[in-house]
């Protein structure tokens, strides 16, 4: 009886020995088989992962993009897309949005290109409205540029002011039903820091002319976007700039006012066909 007892503490040490061994080892050897197994497969990653890293790509080239090469995608000077966007995917927020797309505009009022200044300091209080529209380069779909349609509607609901604008801050459209434009200065009779303020900072701007209204053609809104409406408009004026970035050529645009039969004002910019 005595052996036998022997035996089974025997058997219970070897068993645990065993049991602690393999807890040991076995899970050793089960990770590396399947390391040896996983290097000599090619999985392909998961789509998420492609679409993910392309974005980011996409976001940091398109943050490095110039003023001007933002108004090429926008106007389809750079062969584009357009699709409208939640505002959250855009560089800027909507309150800095906002306050840029004022204060641009309040230059264009400075230099009597528009008839009133949303400053609140002129006793005009709004309410606002924003889009954010996306223009992605159909080429490499790797640079993105985004187009604000912002709304202001005074307090009564007698008068509105619709701009466009992109994140570099160049206002290319604003439109008003606000007032009665009269005409003052002409553009180029103007100080140079006014008209150099009317767009972004890191532009240069030169040899603005008067353009023949009768020779003079241009462009509507930009790609895609169609609820801003010239085709009862009449031209009050169009003025030829040059405008360029750091190391670049200086590339032609169009300065125009219009005004409509009903009364609504307006001025655009738009790259030189």
């Amino acid at each position: 009886m005595k052996s036998k007892n022997q035996i089974l503490k025997i058997a219970i040490v070897i068993v645990t020995i065993l049991s602690v061994v393999a807890a040991i080892v076995l899970p050793k050897l089960i990770l590396e088989r399947r390391v040896k197994h996983s290097l000599s497969q090619v999985v392909q990653a998961p789509d998420d992962y492609y679409l993910t890293a392309r974005t980011a790509t996409a976001r940091n080239a398109s943050s490095k993009l110039s003023s001007l090469d933002r108004i090429r995608l926008i106007y389809s000077t750079w062969d584009s897309t357009m699709s409208p966007c939640d505002i959250s995917e855009g560089f800027l927020t909507e309150s800095e949005a906002i306050s840029i797309a004022k204060s641009r505009l309040n230059w264009y009022y400075q230099c009597d290109l528009y008839p009133v200044s949303l400053f609140s300091a002129y006793n005009n209080w709004y309410s606002f409205n924003c889009n954010l529209y996306r223009y992605i380069d159909t080429t490499f779909e790797s640079y993105s540029a985004y187009l604000w349609e912002i709304r202001f509607s005074k307090y009564d609901s007698t008068e509105y002011h619709t701009i466009l604008m992109s994140e570099s801050g160049t206002i290319l459209a604003a439109e008003t039903n606000a007032g009665t434009y009269t005409k003052g200065k002409s553009l180029p009779e103007m100080q140079d820091n006014l008209i150099t303020n009317m767009f972004v900072s890191s532009d240069y701007v030169t040899n603005i002319k008067l353009g023949d209204i009768s020779k003079s053609s241009y462009n509507t809104m930009p790609r895609g976007y169609s609820q801003i409406d010239l085709s009862d408009a009449e031209l009050l004026s169009i003025y030829n700039v040059q405008l360029k970035n750091f190391g670049e050529d200086f590339s032609d645009y169009t300065l125009f006012q219009y005004q409509k039969d009903n009364g609504v004002y307006g001025i655009g910019l738009v790259p030189a066909e």
